[in-house]
């Protein structure tokens, strides 16, 4: 009974809700006319019409009413009201002129108003539907506190939800059983390291059953369970949402862990973001006992956490650097150890760090090779994994000696040369006559092109790791400026509020950026090197509940659960009337102009198909956000080039006033980002909000369709490093 009536209460709100919002929209569409003394279902008289619409705003009242007098002499228009958008107007005319009327209105953009059938004027059908929206908010604060009634008893509510679920789950389970009315056959899959329970459980009763390993024909229906540690456990959630790997295949936790958890560290690396990290991870875990994926969402967020603390340690930064700032806005200047001279400053020592990034990608993906290299070799496929991985192995590894001068013979790079012969031969091995040939280039020019951008992809460890702490210290500076003349009680709270906004800001922009694209470089180049997916989730029946932890039969545990570019050809007078500093920071502005409105449309395009998706699928809020923030990373990029540029514009015009040559070279470095960012930003929304489709017909594989979108950034990243690497030249 409590049911049926909190069934019937739910109801009745849904229905006011409803009512309540019609209501309200027939009174936007009427307010327009409410000055209109004349009911609203007066067509005419015995020869006259009168109808109601509306034109343009842009349409000239005036022209549009001679042009009426040319048509139908005796008609006449009025202008009841007018907004940015529109004219409301009234027409008056003979029954005999209305088709004329009405076609020379058209001509302007006149529509007619849908209010036929409703009496009386506009002001009393507003005064009436306010009435009524009146006693829909009392029906409906009545329902709500009868439903608010229920709560004592919320507890139990939820208990017969989860038991429902569970029942209903089972009786599933039992439609697919087949048998007679004495006798039940099934068959089903289990892990290994069950097979001894269900045998014990088996012998109780009287029973046949067949215990065997699949074959290899069936491996594509065996559903695959992964098994992990407590260190690895955590990325199932990386996994899950890529897609499972094949059965038979390498469970790729255990190899993207530590190179997941490393890279998120070196792209936040701020102790201070660290801390926040940990602290949030261990107050869910202690406090909410979350289960299932998000259990693996806070012990990953721990790990990503003590990962970006000490990075943080490396790179020197606590909020980015709020403690210098903050000893230095009250009149201090003291040296606090890796805060003021740390090991590697990301604003300082971003050539050592780029370069550091692509070794770790170039160890990753090596790492891949070698994996896909040994399950070749288990499968029998010994040539394939000599002539394919091994060759770049040796060819790599050759490379390395010569290099370092080891092991050449008479200047000969011995072991390269035996790289290049297997080259020559695997690729062409099983190719025919000039295919042969053809073959030796392709191999070569797949490999070294699609070893280079993979390599190159790496190189957005080193971006975001710049690009958080430069906003960081940028709102460090911001919320500082109020003390500069002294620190007051003002300045102090002024110094809080920015601070905080601002690193709440960098701190959610970075904690989903840092994650997508990590996720990017797993999912992308490093499975890309020999995981195989299509597994299938093994789902055992079990109790399986949404409100109720389940620790034995008989407890239960209750918890509540992201301009067009300038142009370029200008004439040389006006240029020398610029001034080179004028051109240079030109550039600047353009790099971080052009960026952010690329995001800003790469993201808007986004969220408003992701505004159509969640309106119908509130479930889909978290991953279609995640779709949107992808478009906004090349805001940060632009970014970043602005604040370098900037910074060596100025020191380089307070030596020697920049001449407009200089000014057009700096004006030329920042051009790449500025054009790249704006350009892919914008394709990457389009291509977001097309994979967004995925998610909605296909929500398991919404993964993939990130990695559609996520692929145009890498054109966006080499935009970045094209401006880093020619400013750097310009120092």
């Amino acid at each position: 009974d409590a049911v049926a009536q909190l069934e019937e209460l739910e109801a009745a709100v849904r229905r006011l809700n409803g009512e309540e919002a019609k209501l309200r929209s027939n009174m936007e569409a009427l307010r327009p006319w409410q000055t209109l003394d004349l009911p609203l279902d007066l067509g005419g008289t015995v020869r006259t019409r009168i109808s109601l619409g509306m034109l343009p705003a842009a349409v000239d009242l005036a022209e549009t009413a001679k042009a009426l007098a040319d048509a139908a002499p005796e008609s006449q228009l009025y202008e009841i009201s007018s907004d940015k958008e529109q004219h409301y107007v009234l027409l008056i005319c003979l029954k005999e002129e209305l088709t004329e009327a009405i076609t020379a209105l058209r001509a302007s953009g006149f529509t007619l108003a849908n209010l036929s059938g409703t009496p009386g004027t506009a002001k009393q059908n507003i005064e009436d539907a306010q009435q009524q929206i009146a006693d829909i908010i009392r029906k409906r604060e009545q329902a709500e506190t009868d439903i608010a009634a229920f709560a004592p008893h919320r507890d139990a509510f939820k208990l017969c939800i989860d038991r429902a679920s569970v029942k209903l789950g089972r009786a599933e389970a039992e439609e697919r059983l087949v048998g007679t009315e004495s006798v039940v056959c099934m068959r089903g899959w289990l892990t290994a390291p069950e097979e001894d329970k269900l045998t014990a459980v088996l012998a109780k009763y009287d029973c046949a059953w067949d215990l065997a390993d699949p074959t290899e024909d069936e491996y594509p229906e065996v559903p695959v369970k992964l098994k992990n540690n407590k260190f690895t456990e955590p990325l199932n959630m990386v996994t899950n949402m890529y897609s499972l790997p094949a059965y038979g295949t390498v469970d790729p936790n255990p190899l993207m862990a530590p190179f997941f958890i490393l890279f998120y560290g070196i792209m936040m690396a701020d102790m201070g973001y660290g801390l926040v990290m940990m602290i949030a991870a261990l107050v869910a875990l202690g406090k909410m006992k979350p289960k299932r994926g998000s259990k693996y969402f806070c012990e990953l967020l721990l790990a990503c956490g003590v990962s970006t603390f000490l990075l943080g340690i490396v790179t020197g930064g606590f909020f980015g650097n709020a403690v210098p700032t903050i000893v230095n806005m009250f009149g201090h200047d003291v040296k606090l150890g890796i805060l003021t001279s740390p090991l590697l400053d990301p604003l300082k020592d971003t050539t050592t760090i780029l370069v550091g990034a692509m070794v770790l990608g170039f160890i990753q993906l090596v790492t891949g090779m070698i994996v896909n290299m040994v399950m070749e070799c288990r499968q029998g496929k010994v040539g394939d994994a000599i002539f394919n991985e091994g060759t770049w192995l040796v060819l790599f590894a050759g490379l390395a000696l010569y290099v370092l001068k080891i092991g050449n013979i008479a200047g000969v790079p011995v072991v390269l040369c035996i790289g290049g012969l297997m080259l020559i031969y695997g690729s062409g091995r099983e190719a025919k006559g000039f295919g042969k040939v053809t073959a030796v280039f392709g191999a070569l020019y797949n490999g070294l092109t699609g070893w280079f951008g993979d390599i190159l992809s790496y190189s957005r460890l080193m971006a975001l790791m710049l690009a958080g702490s430069v906003i960081a210290q940028v709102f460090n500076t911001l919320a500082a400026m109020p003390s500069s003349g002294g620190v007051t009680v003002v300045s102090m709270l002024i110094f809080i509020i920015i601070f905080l906004l601002g690193h709440l800001l960098n701190f959610g922009l970075n904690l989903l950026g840092c994650f997508v694209h990590d996720l990017r470089l797993q999912c992308l180049e490093f499975f890309g090197k020999f995981y195989v997916d299509g597994g299938k989730p093994f789902r055992p029946l079990e109790i399986n509940t949404r409100y109720v932890d389940v620790e034995n039969h008989n407890f239960y545990t209750f918890r509540i659960h992201e301009i067009r570019y300038l142009r370029r050809k200008m004439k040389m007078a006006f240029i020398e009337s610029i001034g080179g500093l004028a051109l240079g920071l030109l550039g600047a502005a353009l790099a971080a102009a052009l960026a952010c409105i690329g995001s800003a449309k790469g993201t808007g395009i986004a969220g408003e198909a992701g505004a159509g998706l969640v309106s119908e699928d509130p479930s889909k809020f978290g991953k279609a956000m995640i779709m949107q923030v992808i478009p906004g990373t090349q805001g940060l990029y632009g970014f970043v080039i602005w604040f370098l540029a900037q910074s060596q514009i100025f020191a380089a015009n307070a030596a020697a006033p920049l001449t407009v040559a200089q000014g057009l070279q700096y004006f030329a470095a920042c051009l790449p980002i500025a054009l790249g960012g704006l350009i892919s930003a914008i394709a990457q929304g389009k291509v977001a909000a097309a994979s967004l489709n995925i998610l909605a017909k296909k929500p398991d594989d919404w993964s993939k369709g990130m990695i559609f979108c996520i692929t145009v950034e890498f054109y966006a990243i080499l935009c970045l490093l094209a401006s880093f690497l020619m400013l750097n030249g310009l120092k």
